[in-house]
């Protein structure tokens, strides 16, 4: 089995507070195997089988976000902050937060370009975009990740400005 594929990269960032640490992205894949499979189920008509391995593929990609970011955490001497309680972990008791584009905090799905302007997924770990910015194959995931203390669910605009205009530094744009 072919290991998942990572592509990170790290920055430090101002804050008036101090310097604190966020990566920008991670963007990883399970890879493509999981889409060819699940569009043969699909035209073969086995919608069931179909269903259960999309379900599996797509959350697969995101318990390895999730894990992904534990081992961040963890580098970062912050992963004594997480619960060690299994539930807590669903309701995010820990330190930071992880804001995948298309989603409230990052609703502009074009800013995906930056990123990969940035971290170049196409040759590291063949993830395309498509012409809706969506990640091909559809078991991928990328986010900004901020690990401040004030970087939860519900503060996520100026993580994701922050966050952006870094994208767009570092890619090379002005404005």
């Amino acid at each position: 089995m072919r290991r998942p594929q990572v592509v990170n990269f790290r920055l430090l960032c101002p804050k008036k507070s101090g310097k604190w640490t966020c990566r920008v992205s991670p963007l990883l894949t399970i890879g493509p195997k999981a889409s060819v499979e699940t569009q043969r189920l699909s035209e073969g008509g086995e919608h069931t089988r179909y269903l259960y391995l999309h379900g599996l593929s797509v959350e697969t990609a995101e318990a390895l976000a999730e894990y992904h970011h534990k081992k961040m955490r963890a580098e970062l001497g912050i992963g004594a902050d997480d619960s060690p309680h299994i539930r807590d972990f669903f309701h995010q008791k820990y330190r930071g937060s992880r804001y995948s584009f298309g989603y409230p905090a990052c609703p502009n799905l074009e800013d995906q370009t930056k990123l990969f302007r940035l971290l170049h997924p196409e040759e590291n770990v063949a993830v395309k975009l498509t012409t809706g910015f969506l990640l091909d194959p559809e078991q991928s995931t990328s986010a900004i990740v901020a690990h401040h203390p004030e970087a939860t669910p519900a503060v996520p605009p100026a993580a994701f400005w922050l966050g952006t205009t870094v994208l767009a530094a570092w890619a090379g744009e002005r404005g």
